[in-house]
């Protein structure tokens, strides 16, 4: 399930209001990086649940052929309501007992995570603790998956720090001061 149904109201000033899953990343878009680190472990079919301007995402998936995926659409006409309406809906759409990993529009996660993520699935089911069976059978790909993780956390930490930076840029040089804070206020 990729939810992809939010309006990024904070980047209107520089998407010019087009979702964020559409801006350009590497080759392609992020929606493009993210149907192709799954496809990379063998995810090629996905529910993807739109709301504001689905019309150009919809697009987007059609000018590329799906990039050979497996997609269904699903509108979410509360998408304003936030990304709970927006699982809830592919949730129903899905048969109760089909596995899902879900993943936000403007998250690039990388095929190792994601291949982490898919085993856990994989060993759940099965009845293993999907971290334990990983360190008993295979405990070199436990400290892979820990690097992974730490250096996925600082990308984070890095990304974060730098959209305030730029946030706080707009809003000092776009309003007073006082008026400044109080907006930083009330979005806290």
């Amino acid at each position: 399930i990729i939810t992809a149904a939010g309006q990024s109201s904070r980047l209107w000033e520089t998407t010019g209001r087009e979702p964020k899953t559409l801006l350009p990343f590497g080759e392609s878009s992020i929606l493009s990086a993210i149907l192709h680190n799954f496809a990379q472990v063998g995810i090629r079919d996905f529910v993807i649940v739109t709301g504001y301007r689905g019309d150009l995402i919809a697009q987007h998936l059609r000018d590329h052929a799906n990039f050979g995926m497996n997609v269904h659409l699903l509108d979410n006409p509360e998408w304003h309501r936030g990304n709970g309406l927006s699982v809830l809906r592919a949730l129903a759409y899905l048969a109760p007992e089909e596995p899902v990993i879900l993943s936000m529009a403007d998250h690039v996660v990388s095929p190792a995570a994601l291949a982490a993520v898919r085993d856990g699935l994989r060993d759940a089911r099965a009845g293993r603790s999907p971290f334990l069976w990983t360190m008993l059978t295979q405990p070199a790909k436990v400290q892979g998956r820990l690097n992974e993780g730490l250096i996925a956390t600082a990308r984070i930490i890095l990304l974060g720090l730098a959209m305030d930076r730029v946030y706080q840029k707009i809003v000092f040089d776009t309003f007073h001061p006082v008026e400044a804070v109080l907006i930083a206020i009330l979005l806290a």
